[in-house]
């Protein structure tokens, strides 16, 4: 079975492309990412290719019922199921605001995440752009209880009006 993990380990390890690398189960804890390395990888998968990179925003989101946009305005992307979902809820939104995360040109992490509730909450100040002027993105996580090891999920994001 080792040789198994090793000889995948090895062709993950291989591949080529700025995308970011392949995770697996053991990859993703809190152990191993922290809420900032969770929004770059999920920046980067965007960046490289907008398809798996709103399925890793969907895979590191927190799953909601509701709403596609919290009580303080703030966009909710475990609400959608699909990653074509939450694309299009990002392209078509009524004043444009994230239509930005559908064609990421570039993004910059300003400064370390600022700790919430006793440090199981985080937010992460970006900016991000794709030809235009850079644009504040916000991305609230949460560290939640999974077994066998807790790990950041994305709650929420917020893209300012500037």
């Amino acid at each position: 079975m080792d040789e198994l993990w090793d000889s995948l380990r090895s062709r993950i390890a291989s591949t080529d492309g700025d995308g970011p690398p392949v995770l697996g189960v053991e990859d993703i804890g809190a152990d191993q990412m922290g809420p900032q390395d969770v929004v770059e990888h999920v920046l980067k998968s965007l960046k490289s290719d907008t398809d798996a990179g709103l399925t890793a925003f969907l895979q590191f989101s927190l799953s909601t019922d509701g709403e596609p946009v919290d009580h303080l305005g703030q966009l909710q992307p475990g609400f959608f199921c699909k990653p074509d979902e939450l694309g299009d809820y990002l392209g078509s939104s009524a004043d444009g605001r994230y239509q930005i995360i559908t064609t990421l040109g570039e993004y910059k992490c300003m400064g370390a995440p600022r700790s919430t509730d006793m440090s199981r909450g985080a937010e992460q100040k970006l900016l991000v752009r794709s030809e235009a002027d850079w644009k504040e993105l916000f991305v609230n996580l949460r560290l939640m209880p999974f077994e066998p090891v807790p790990r950041w999920v994305i709650t929420s994001i917020y893209m300012s009006g500037n």
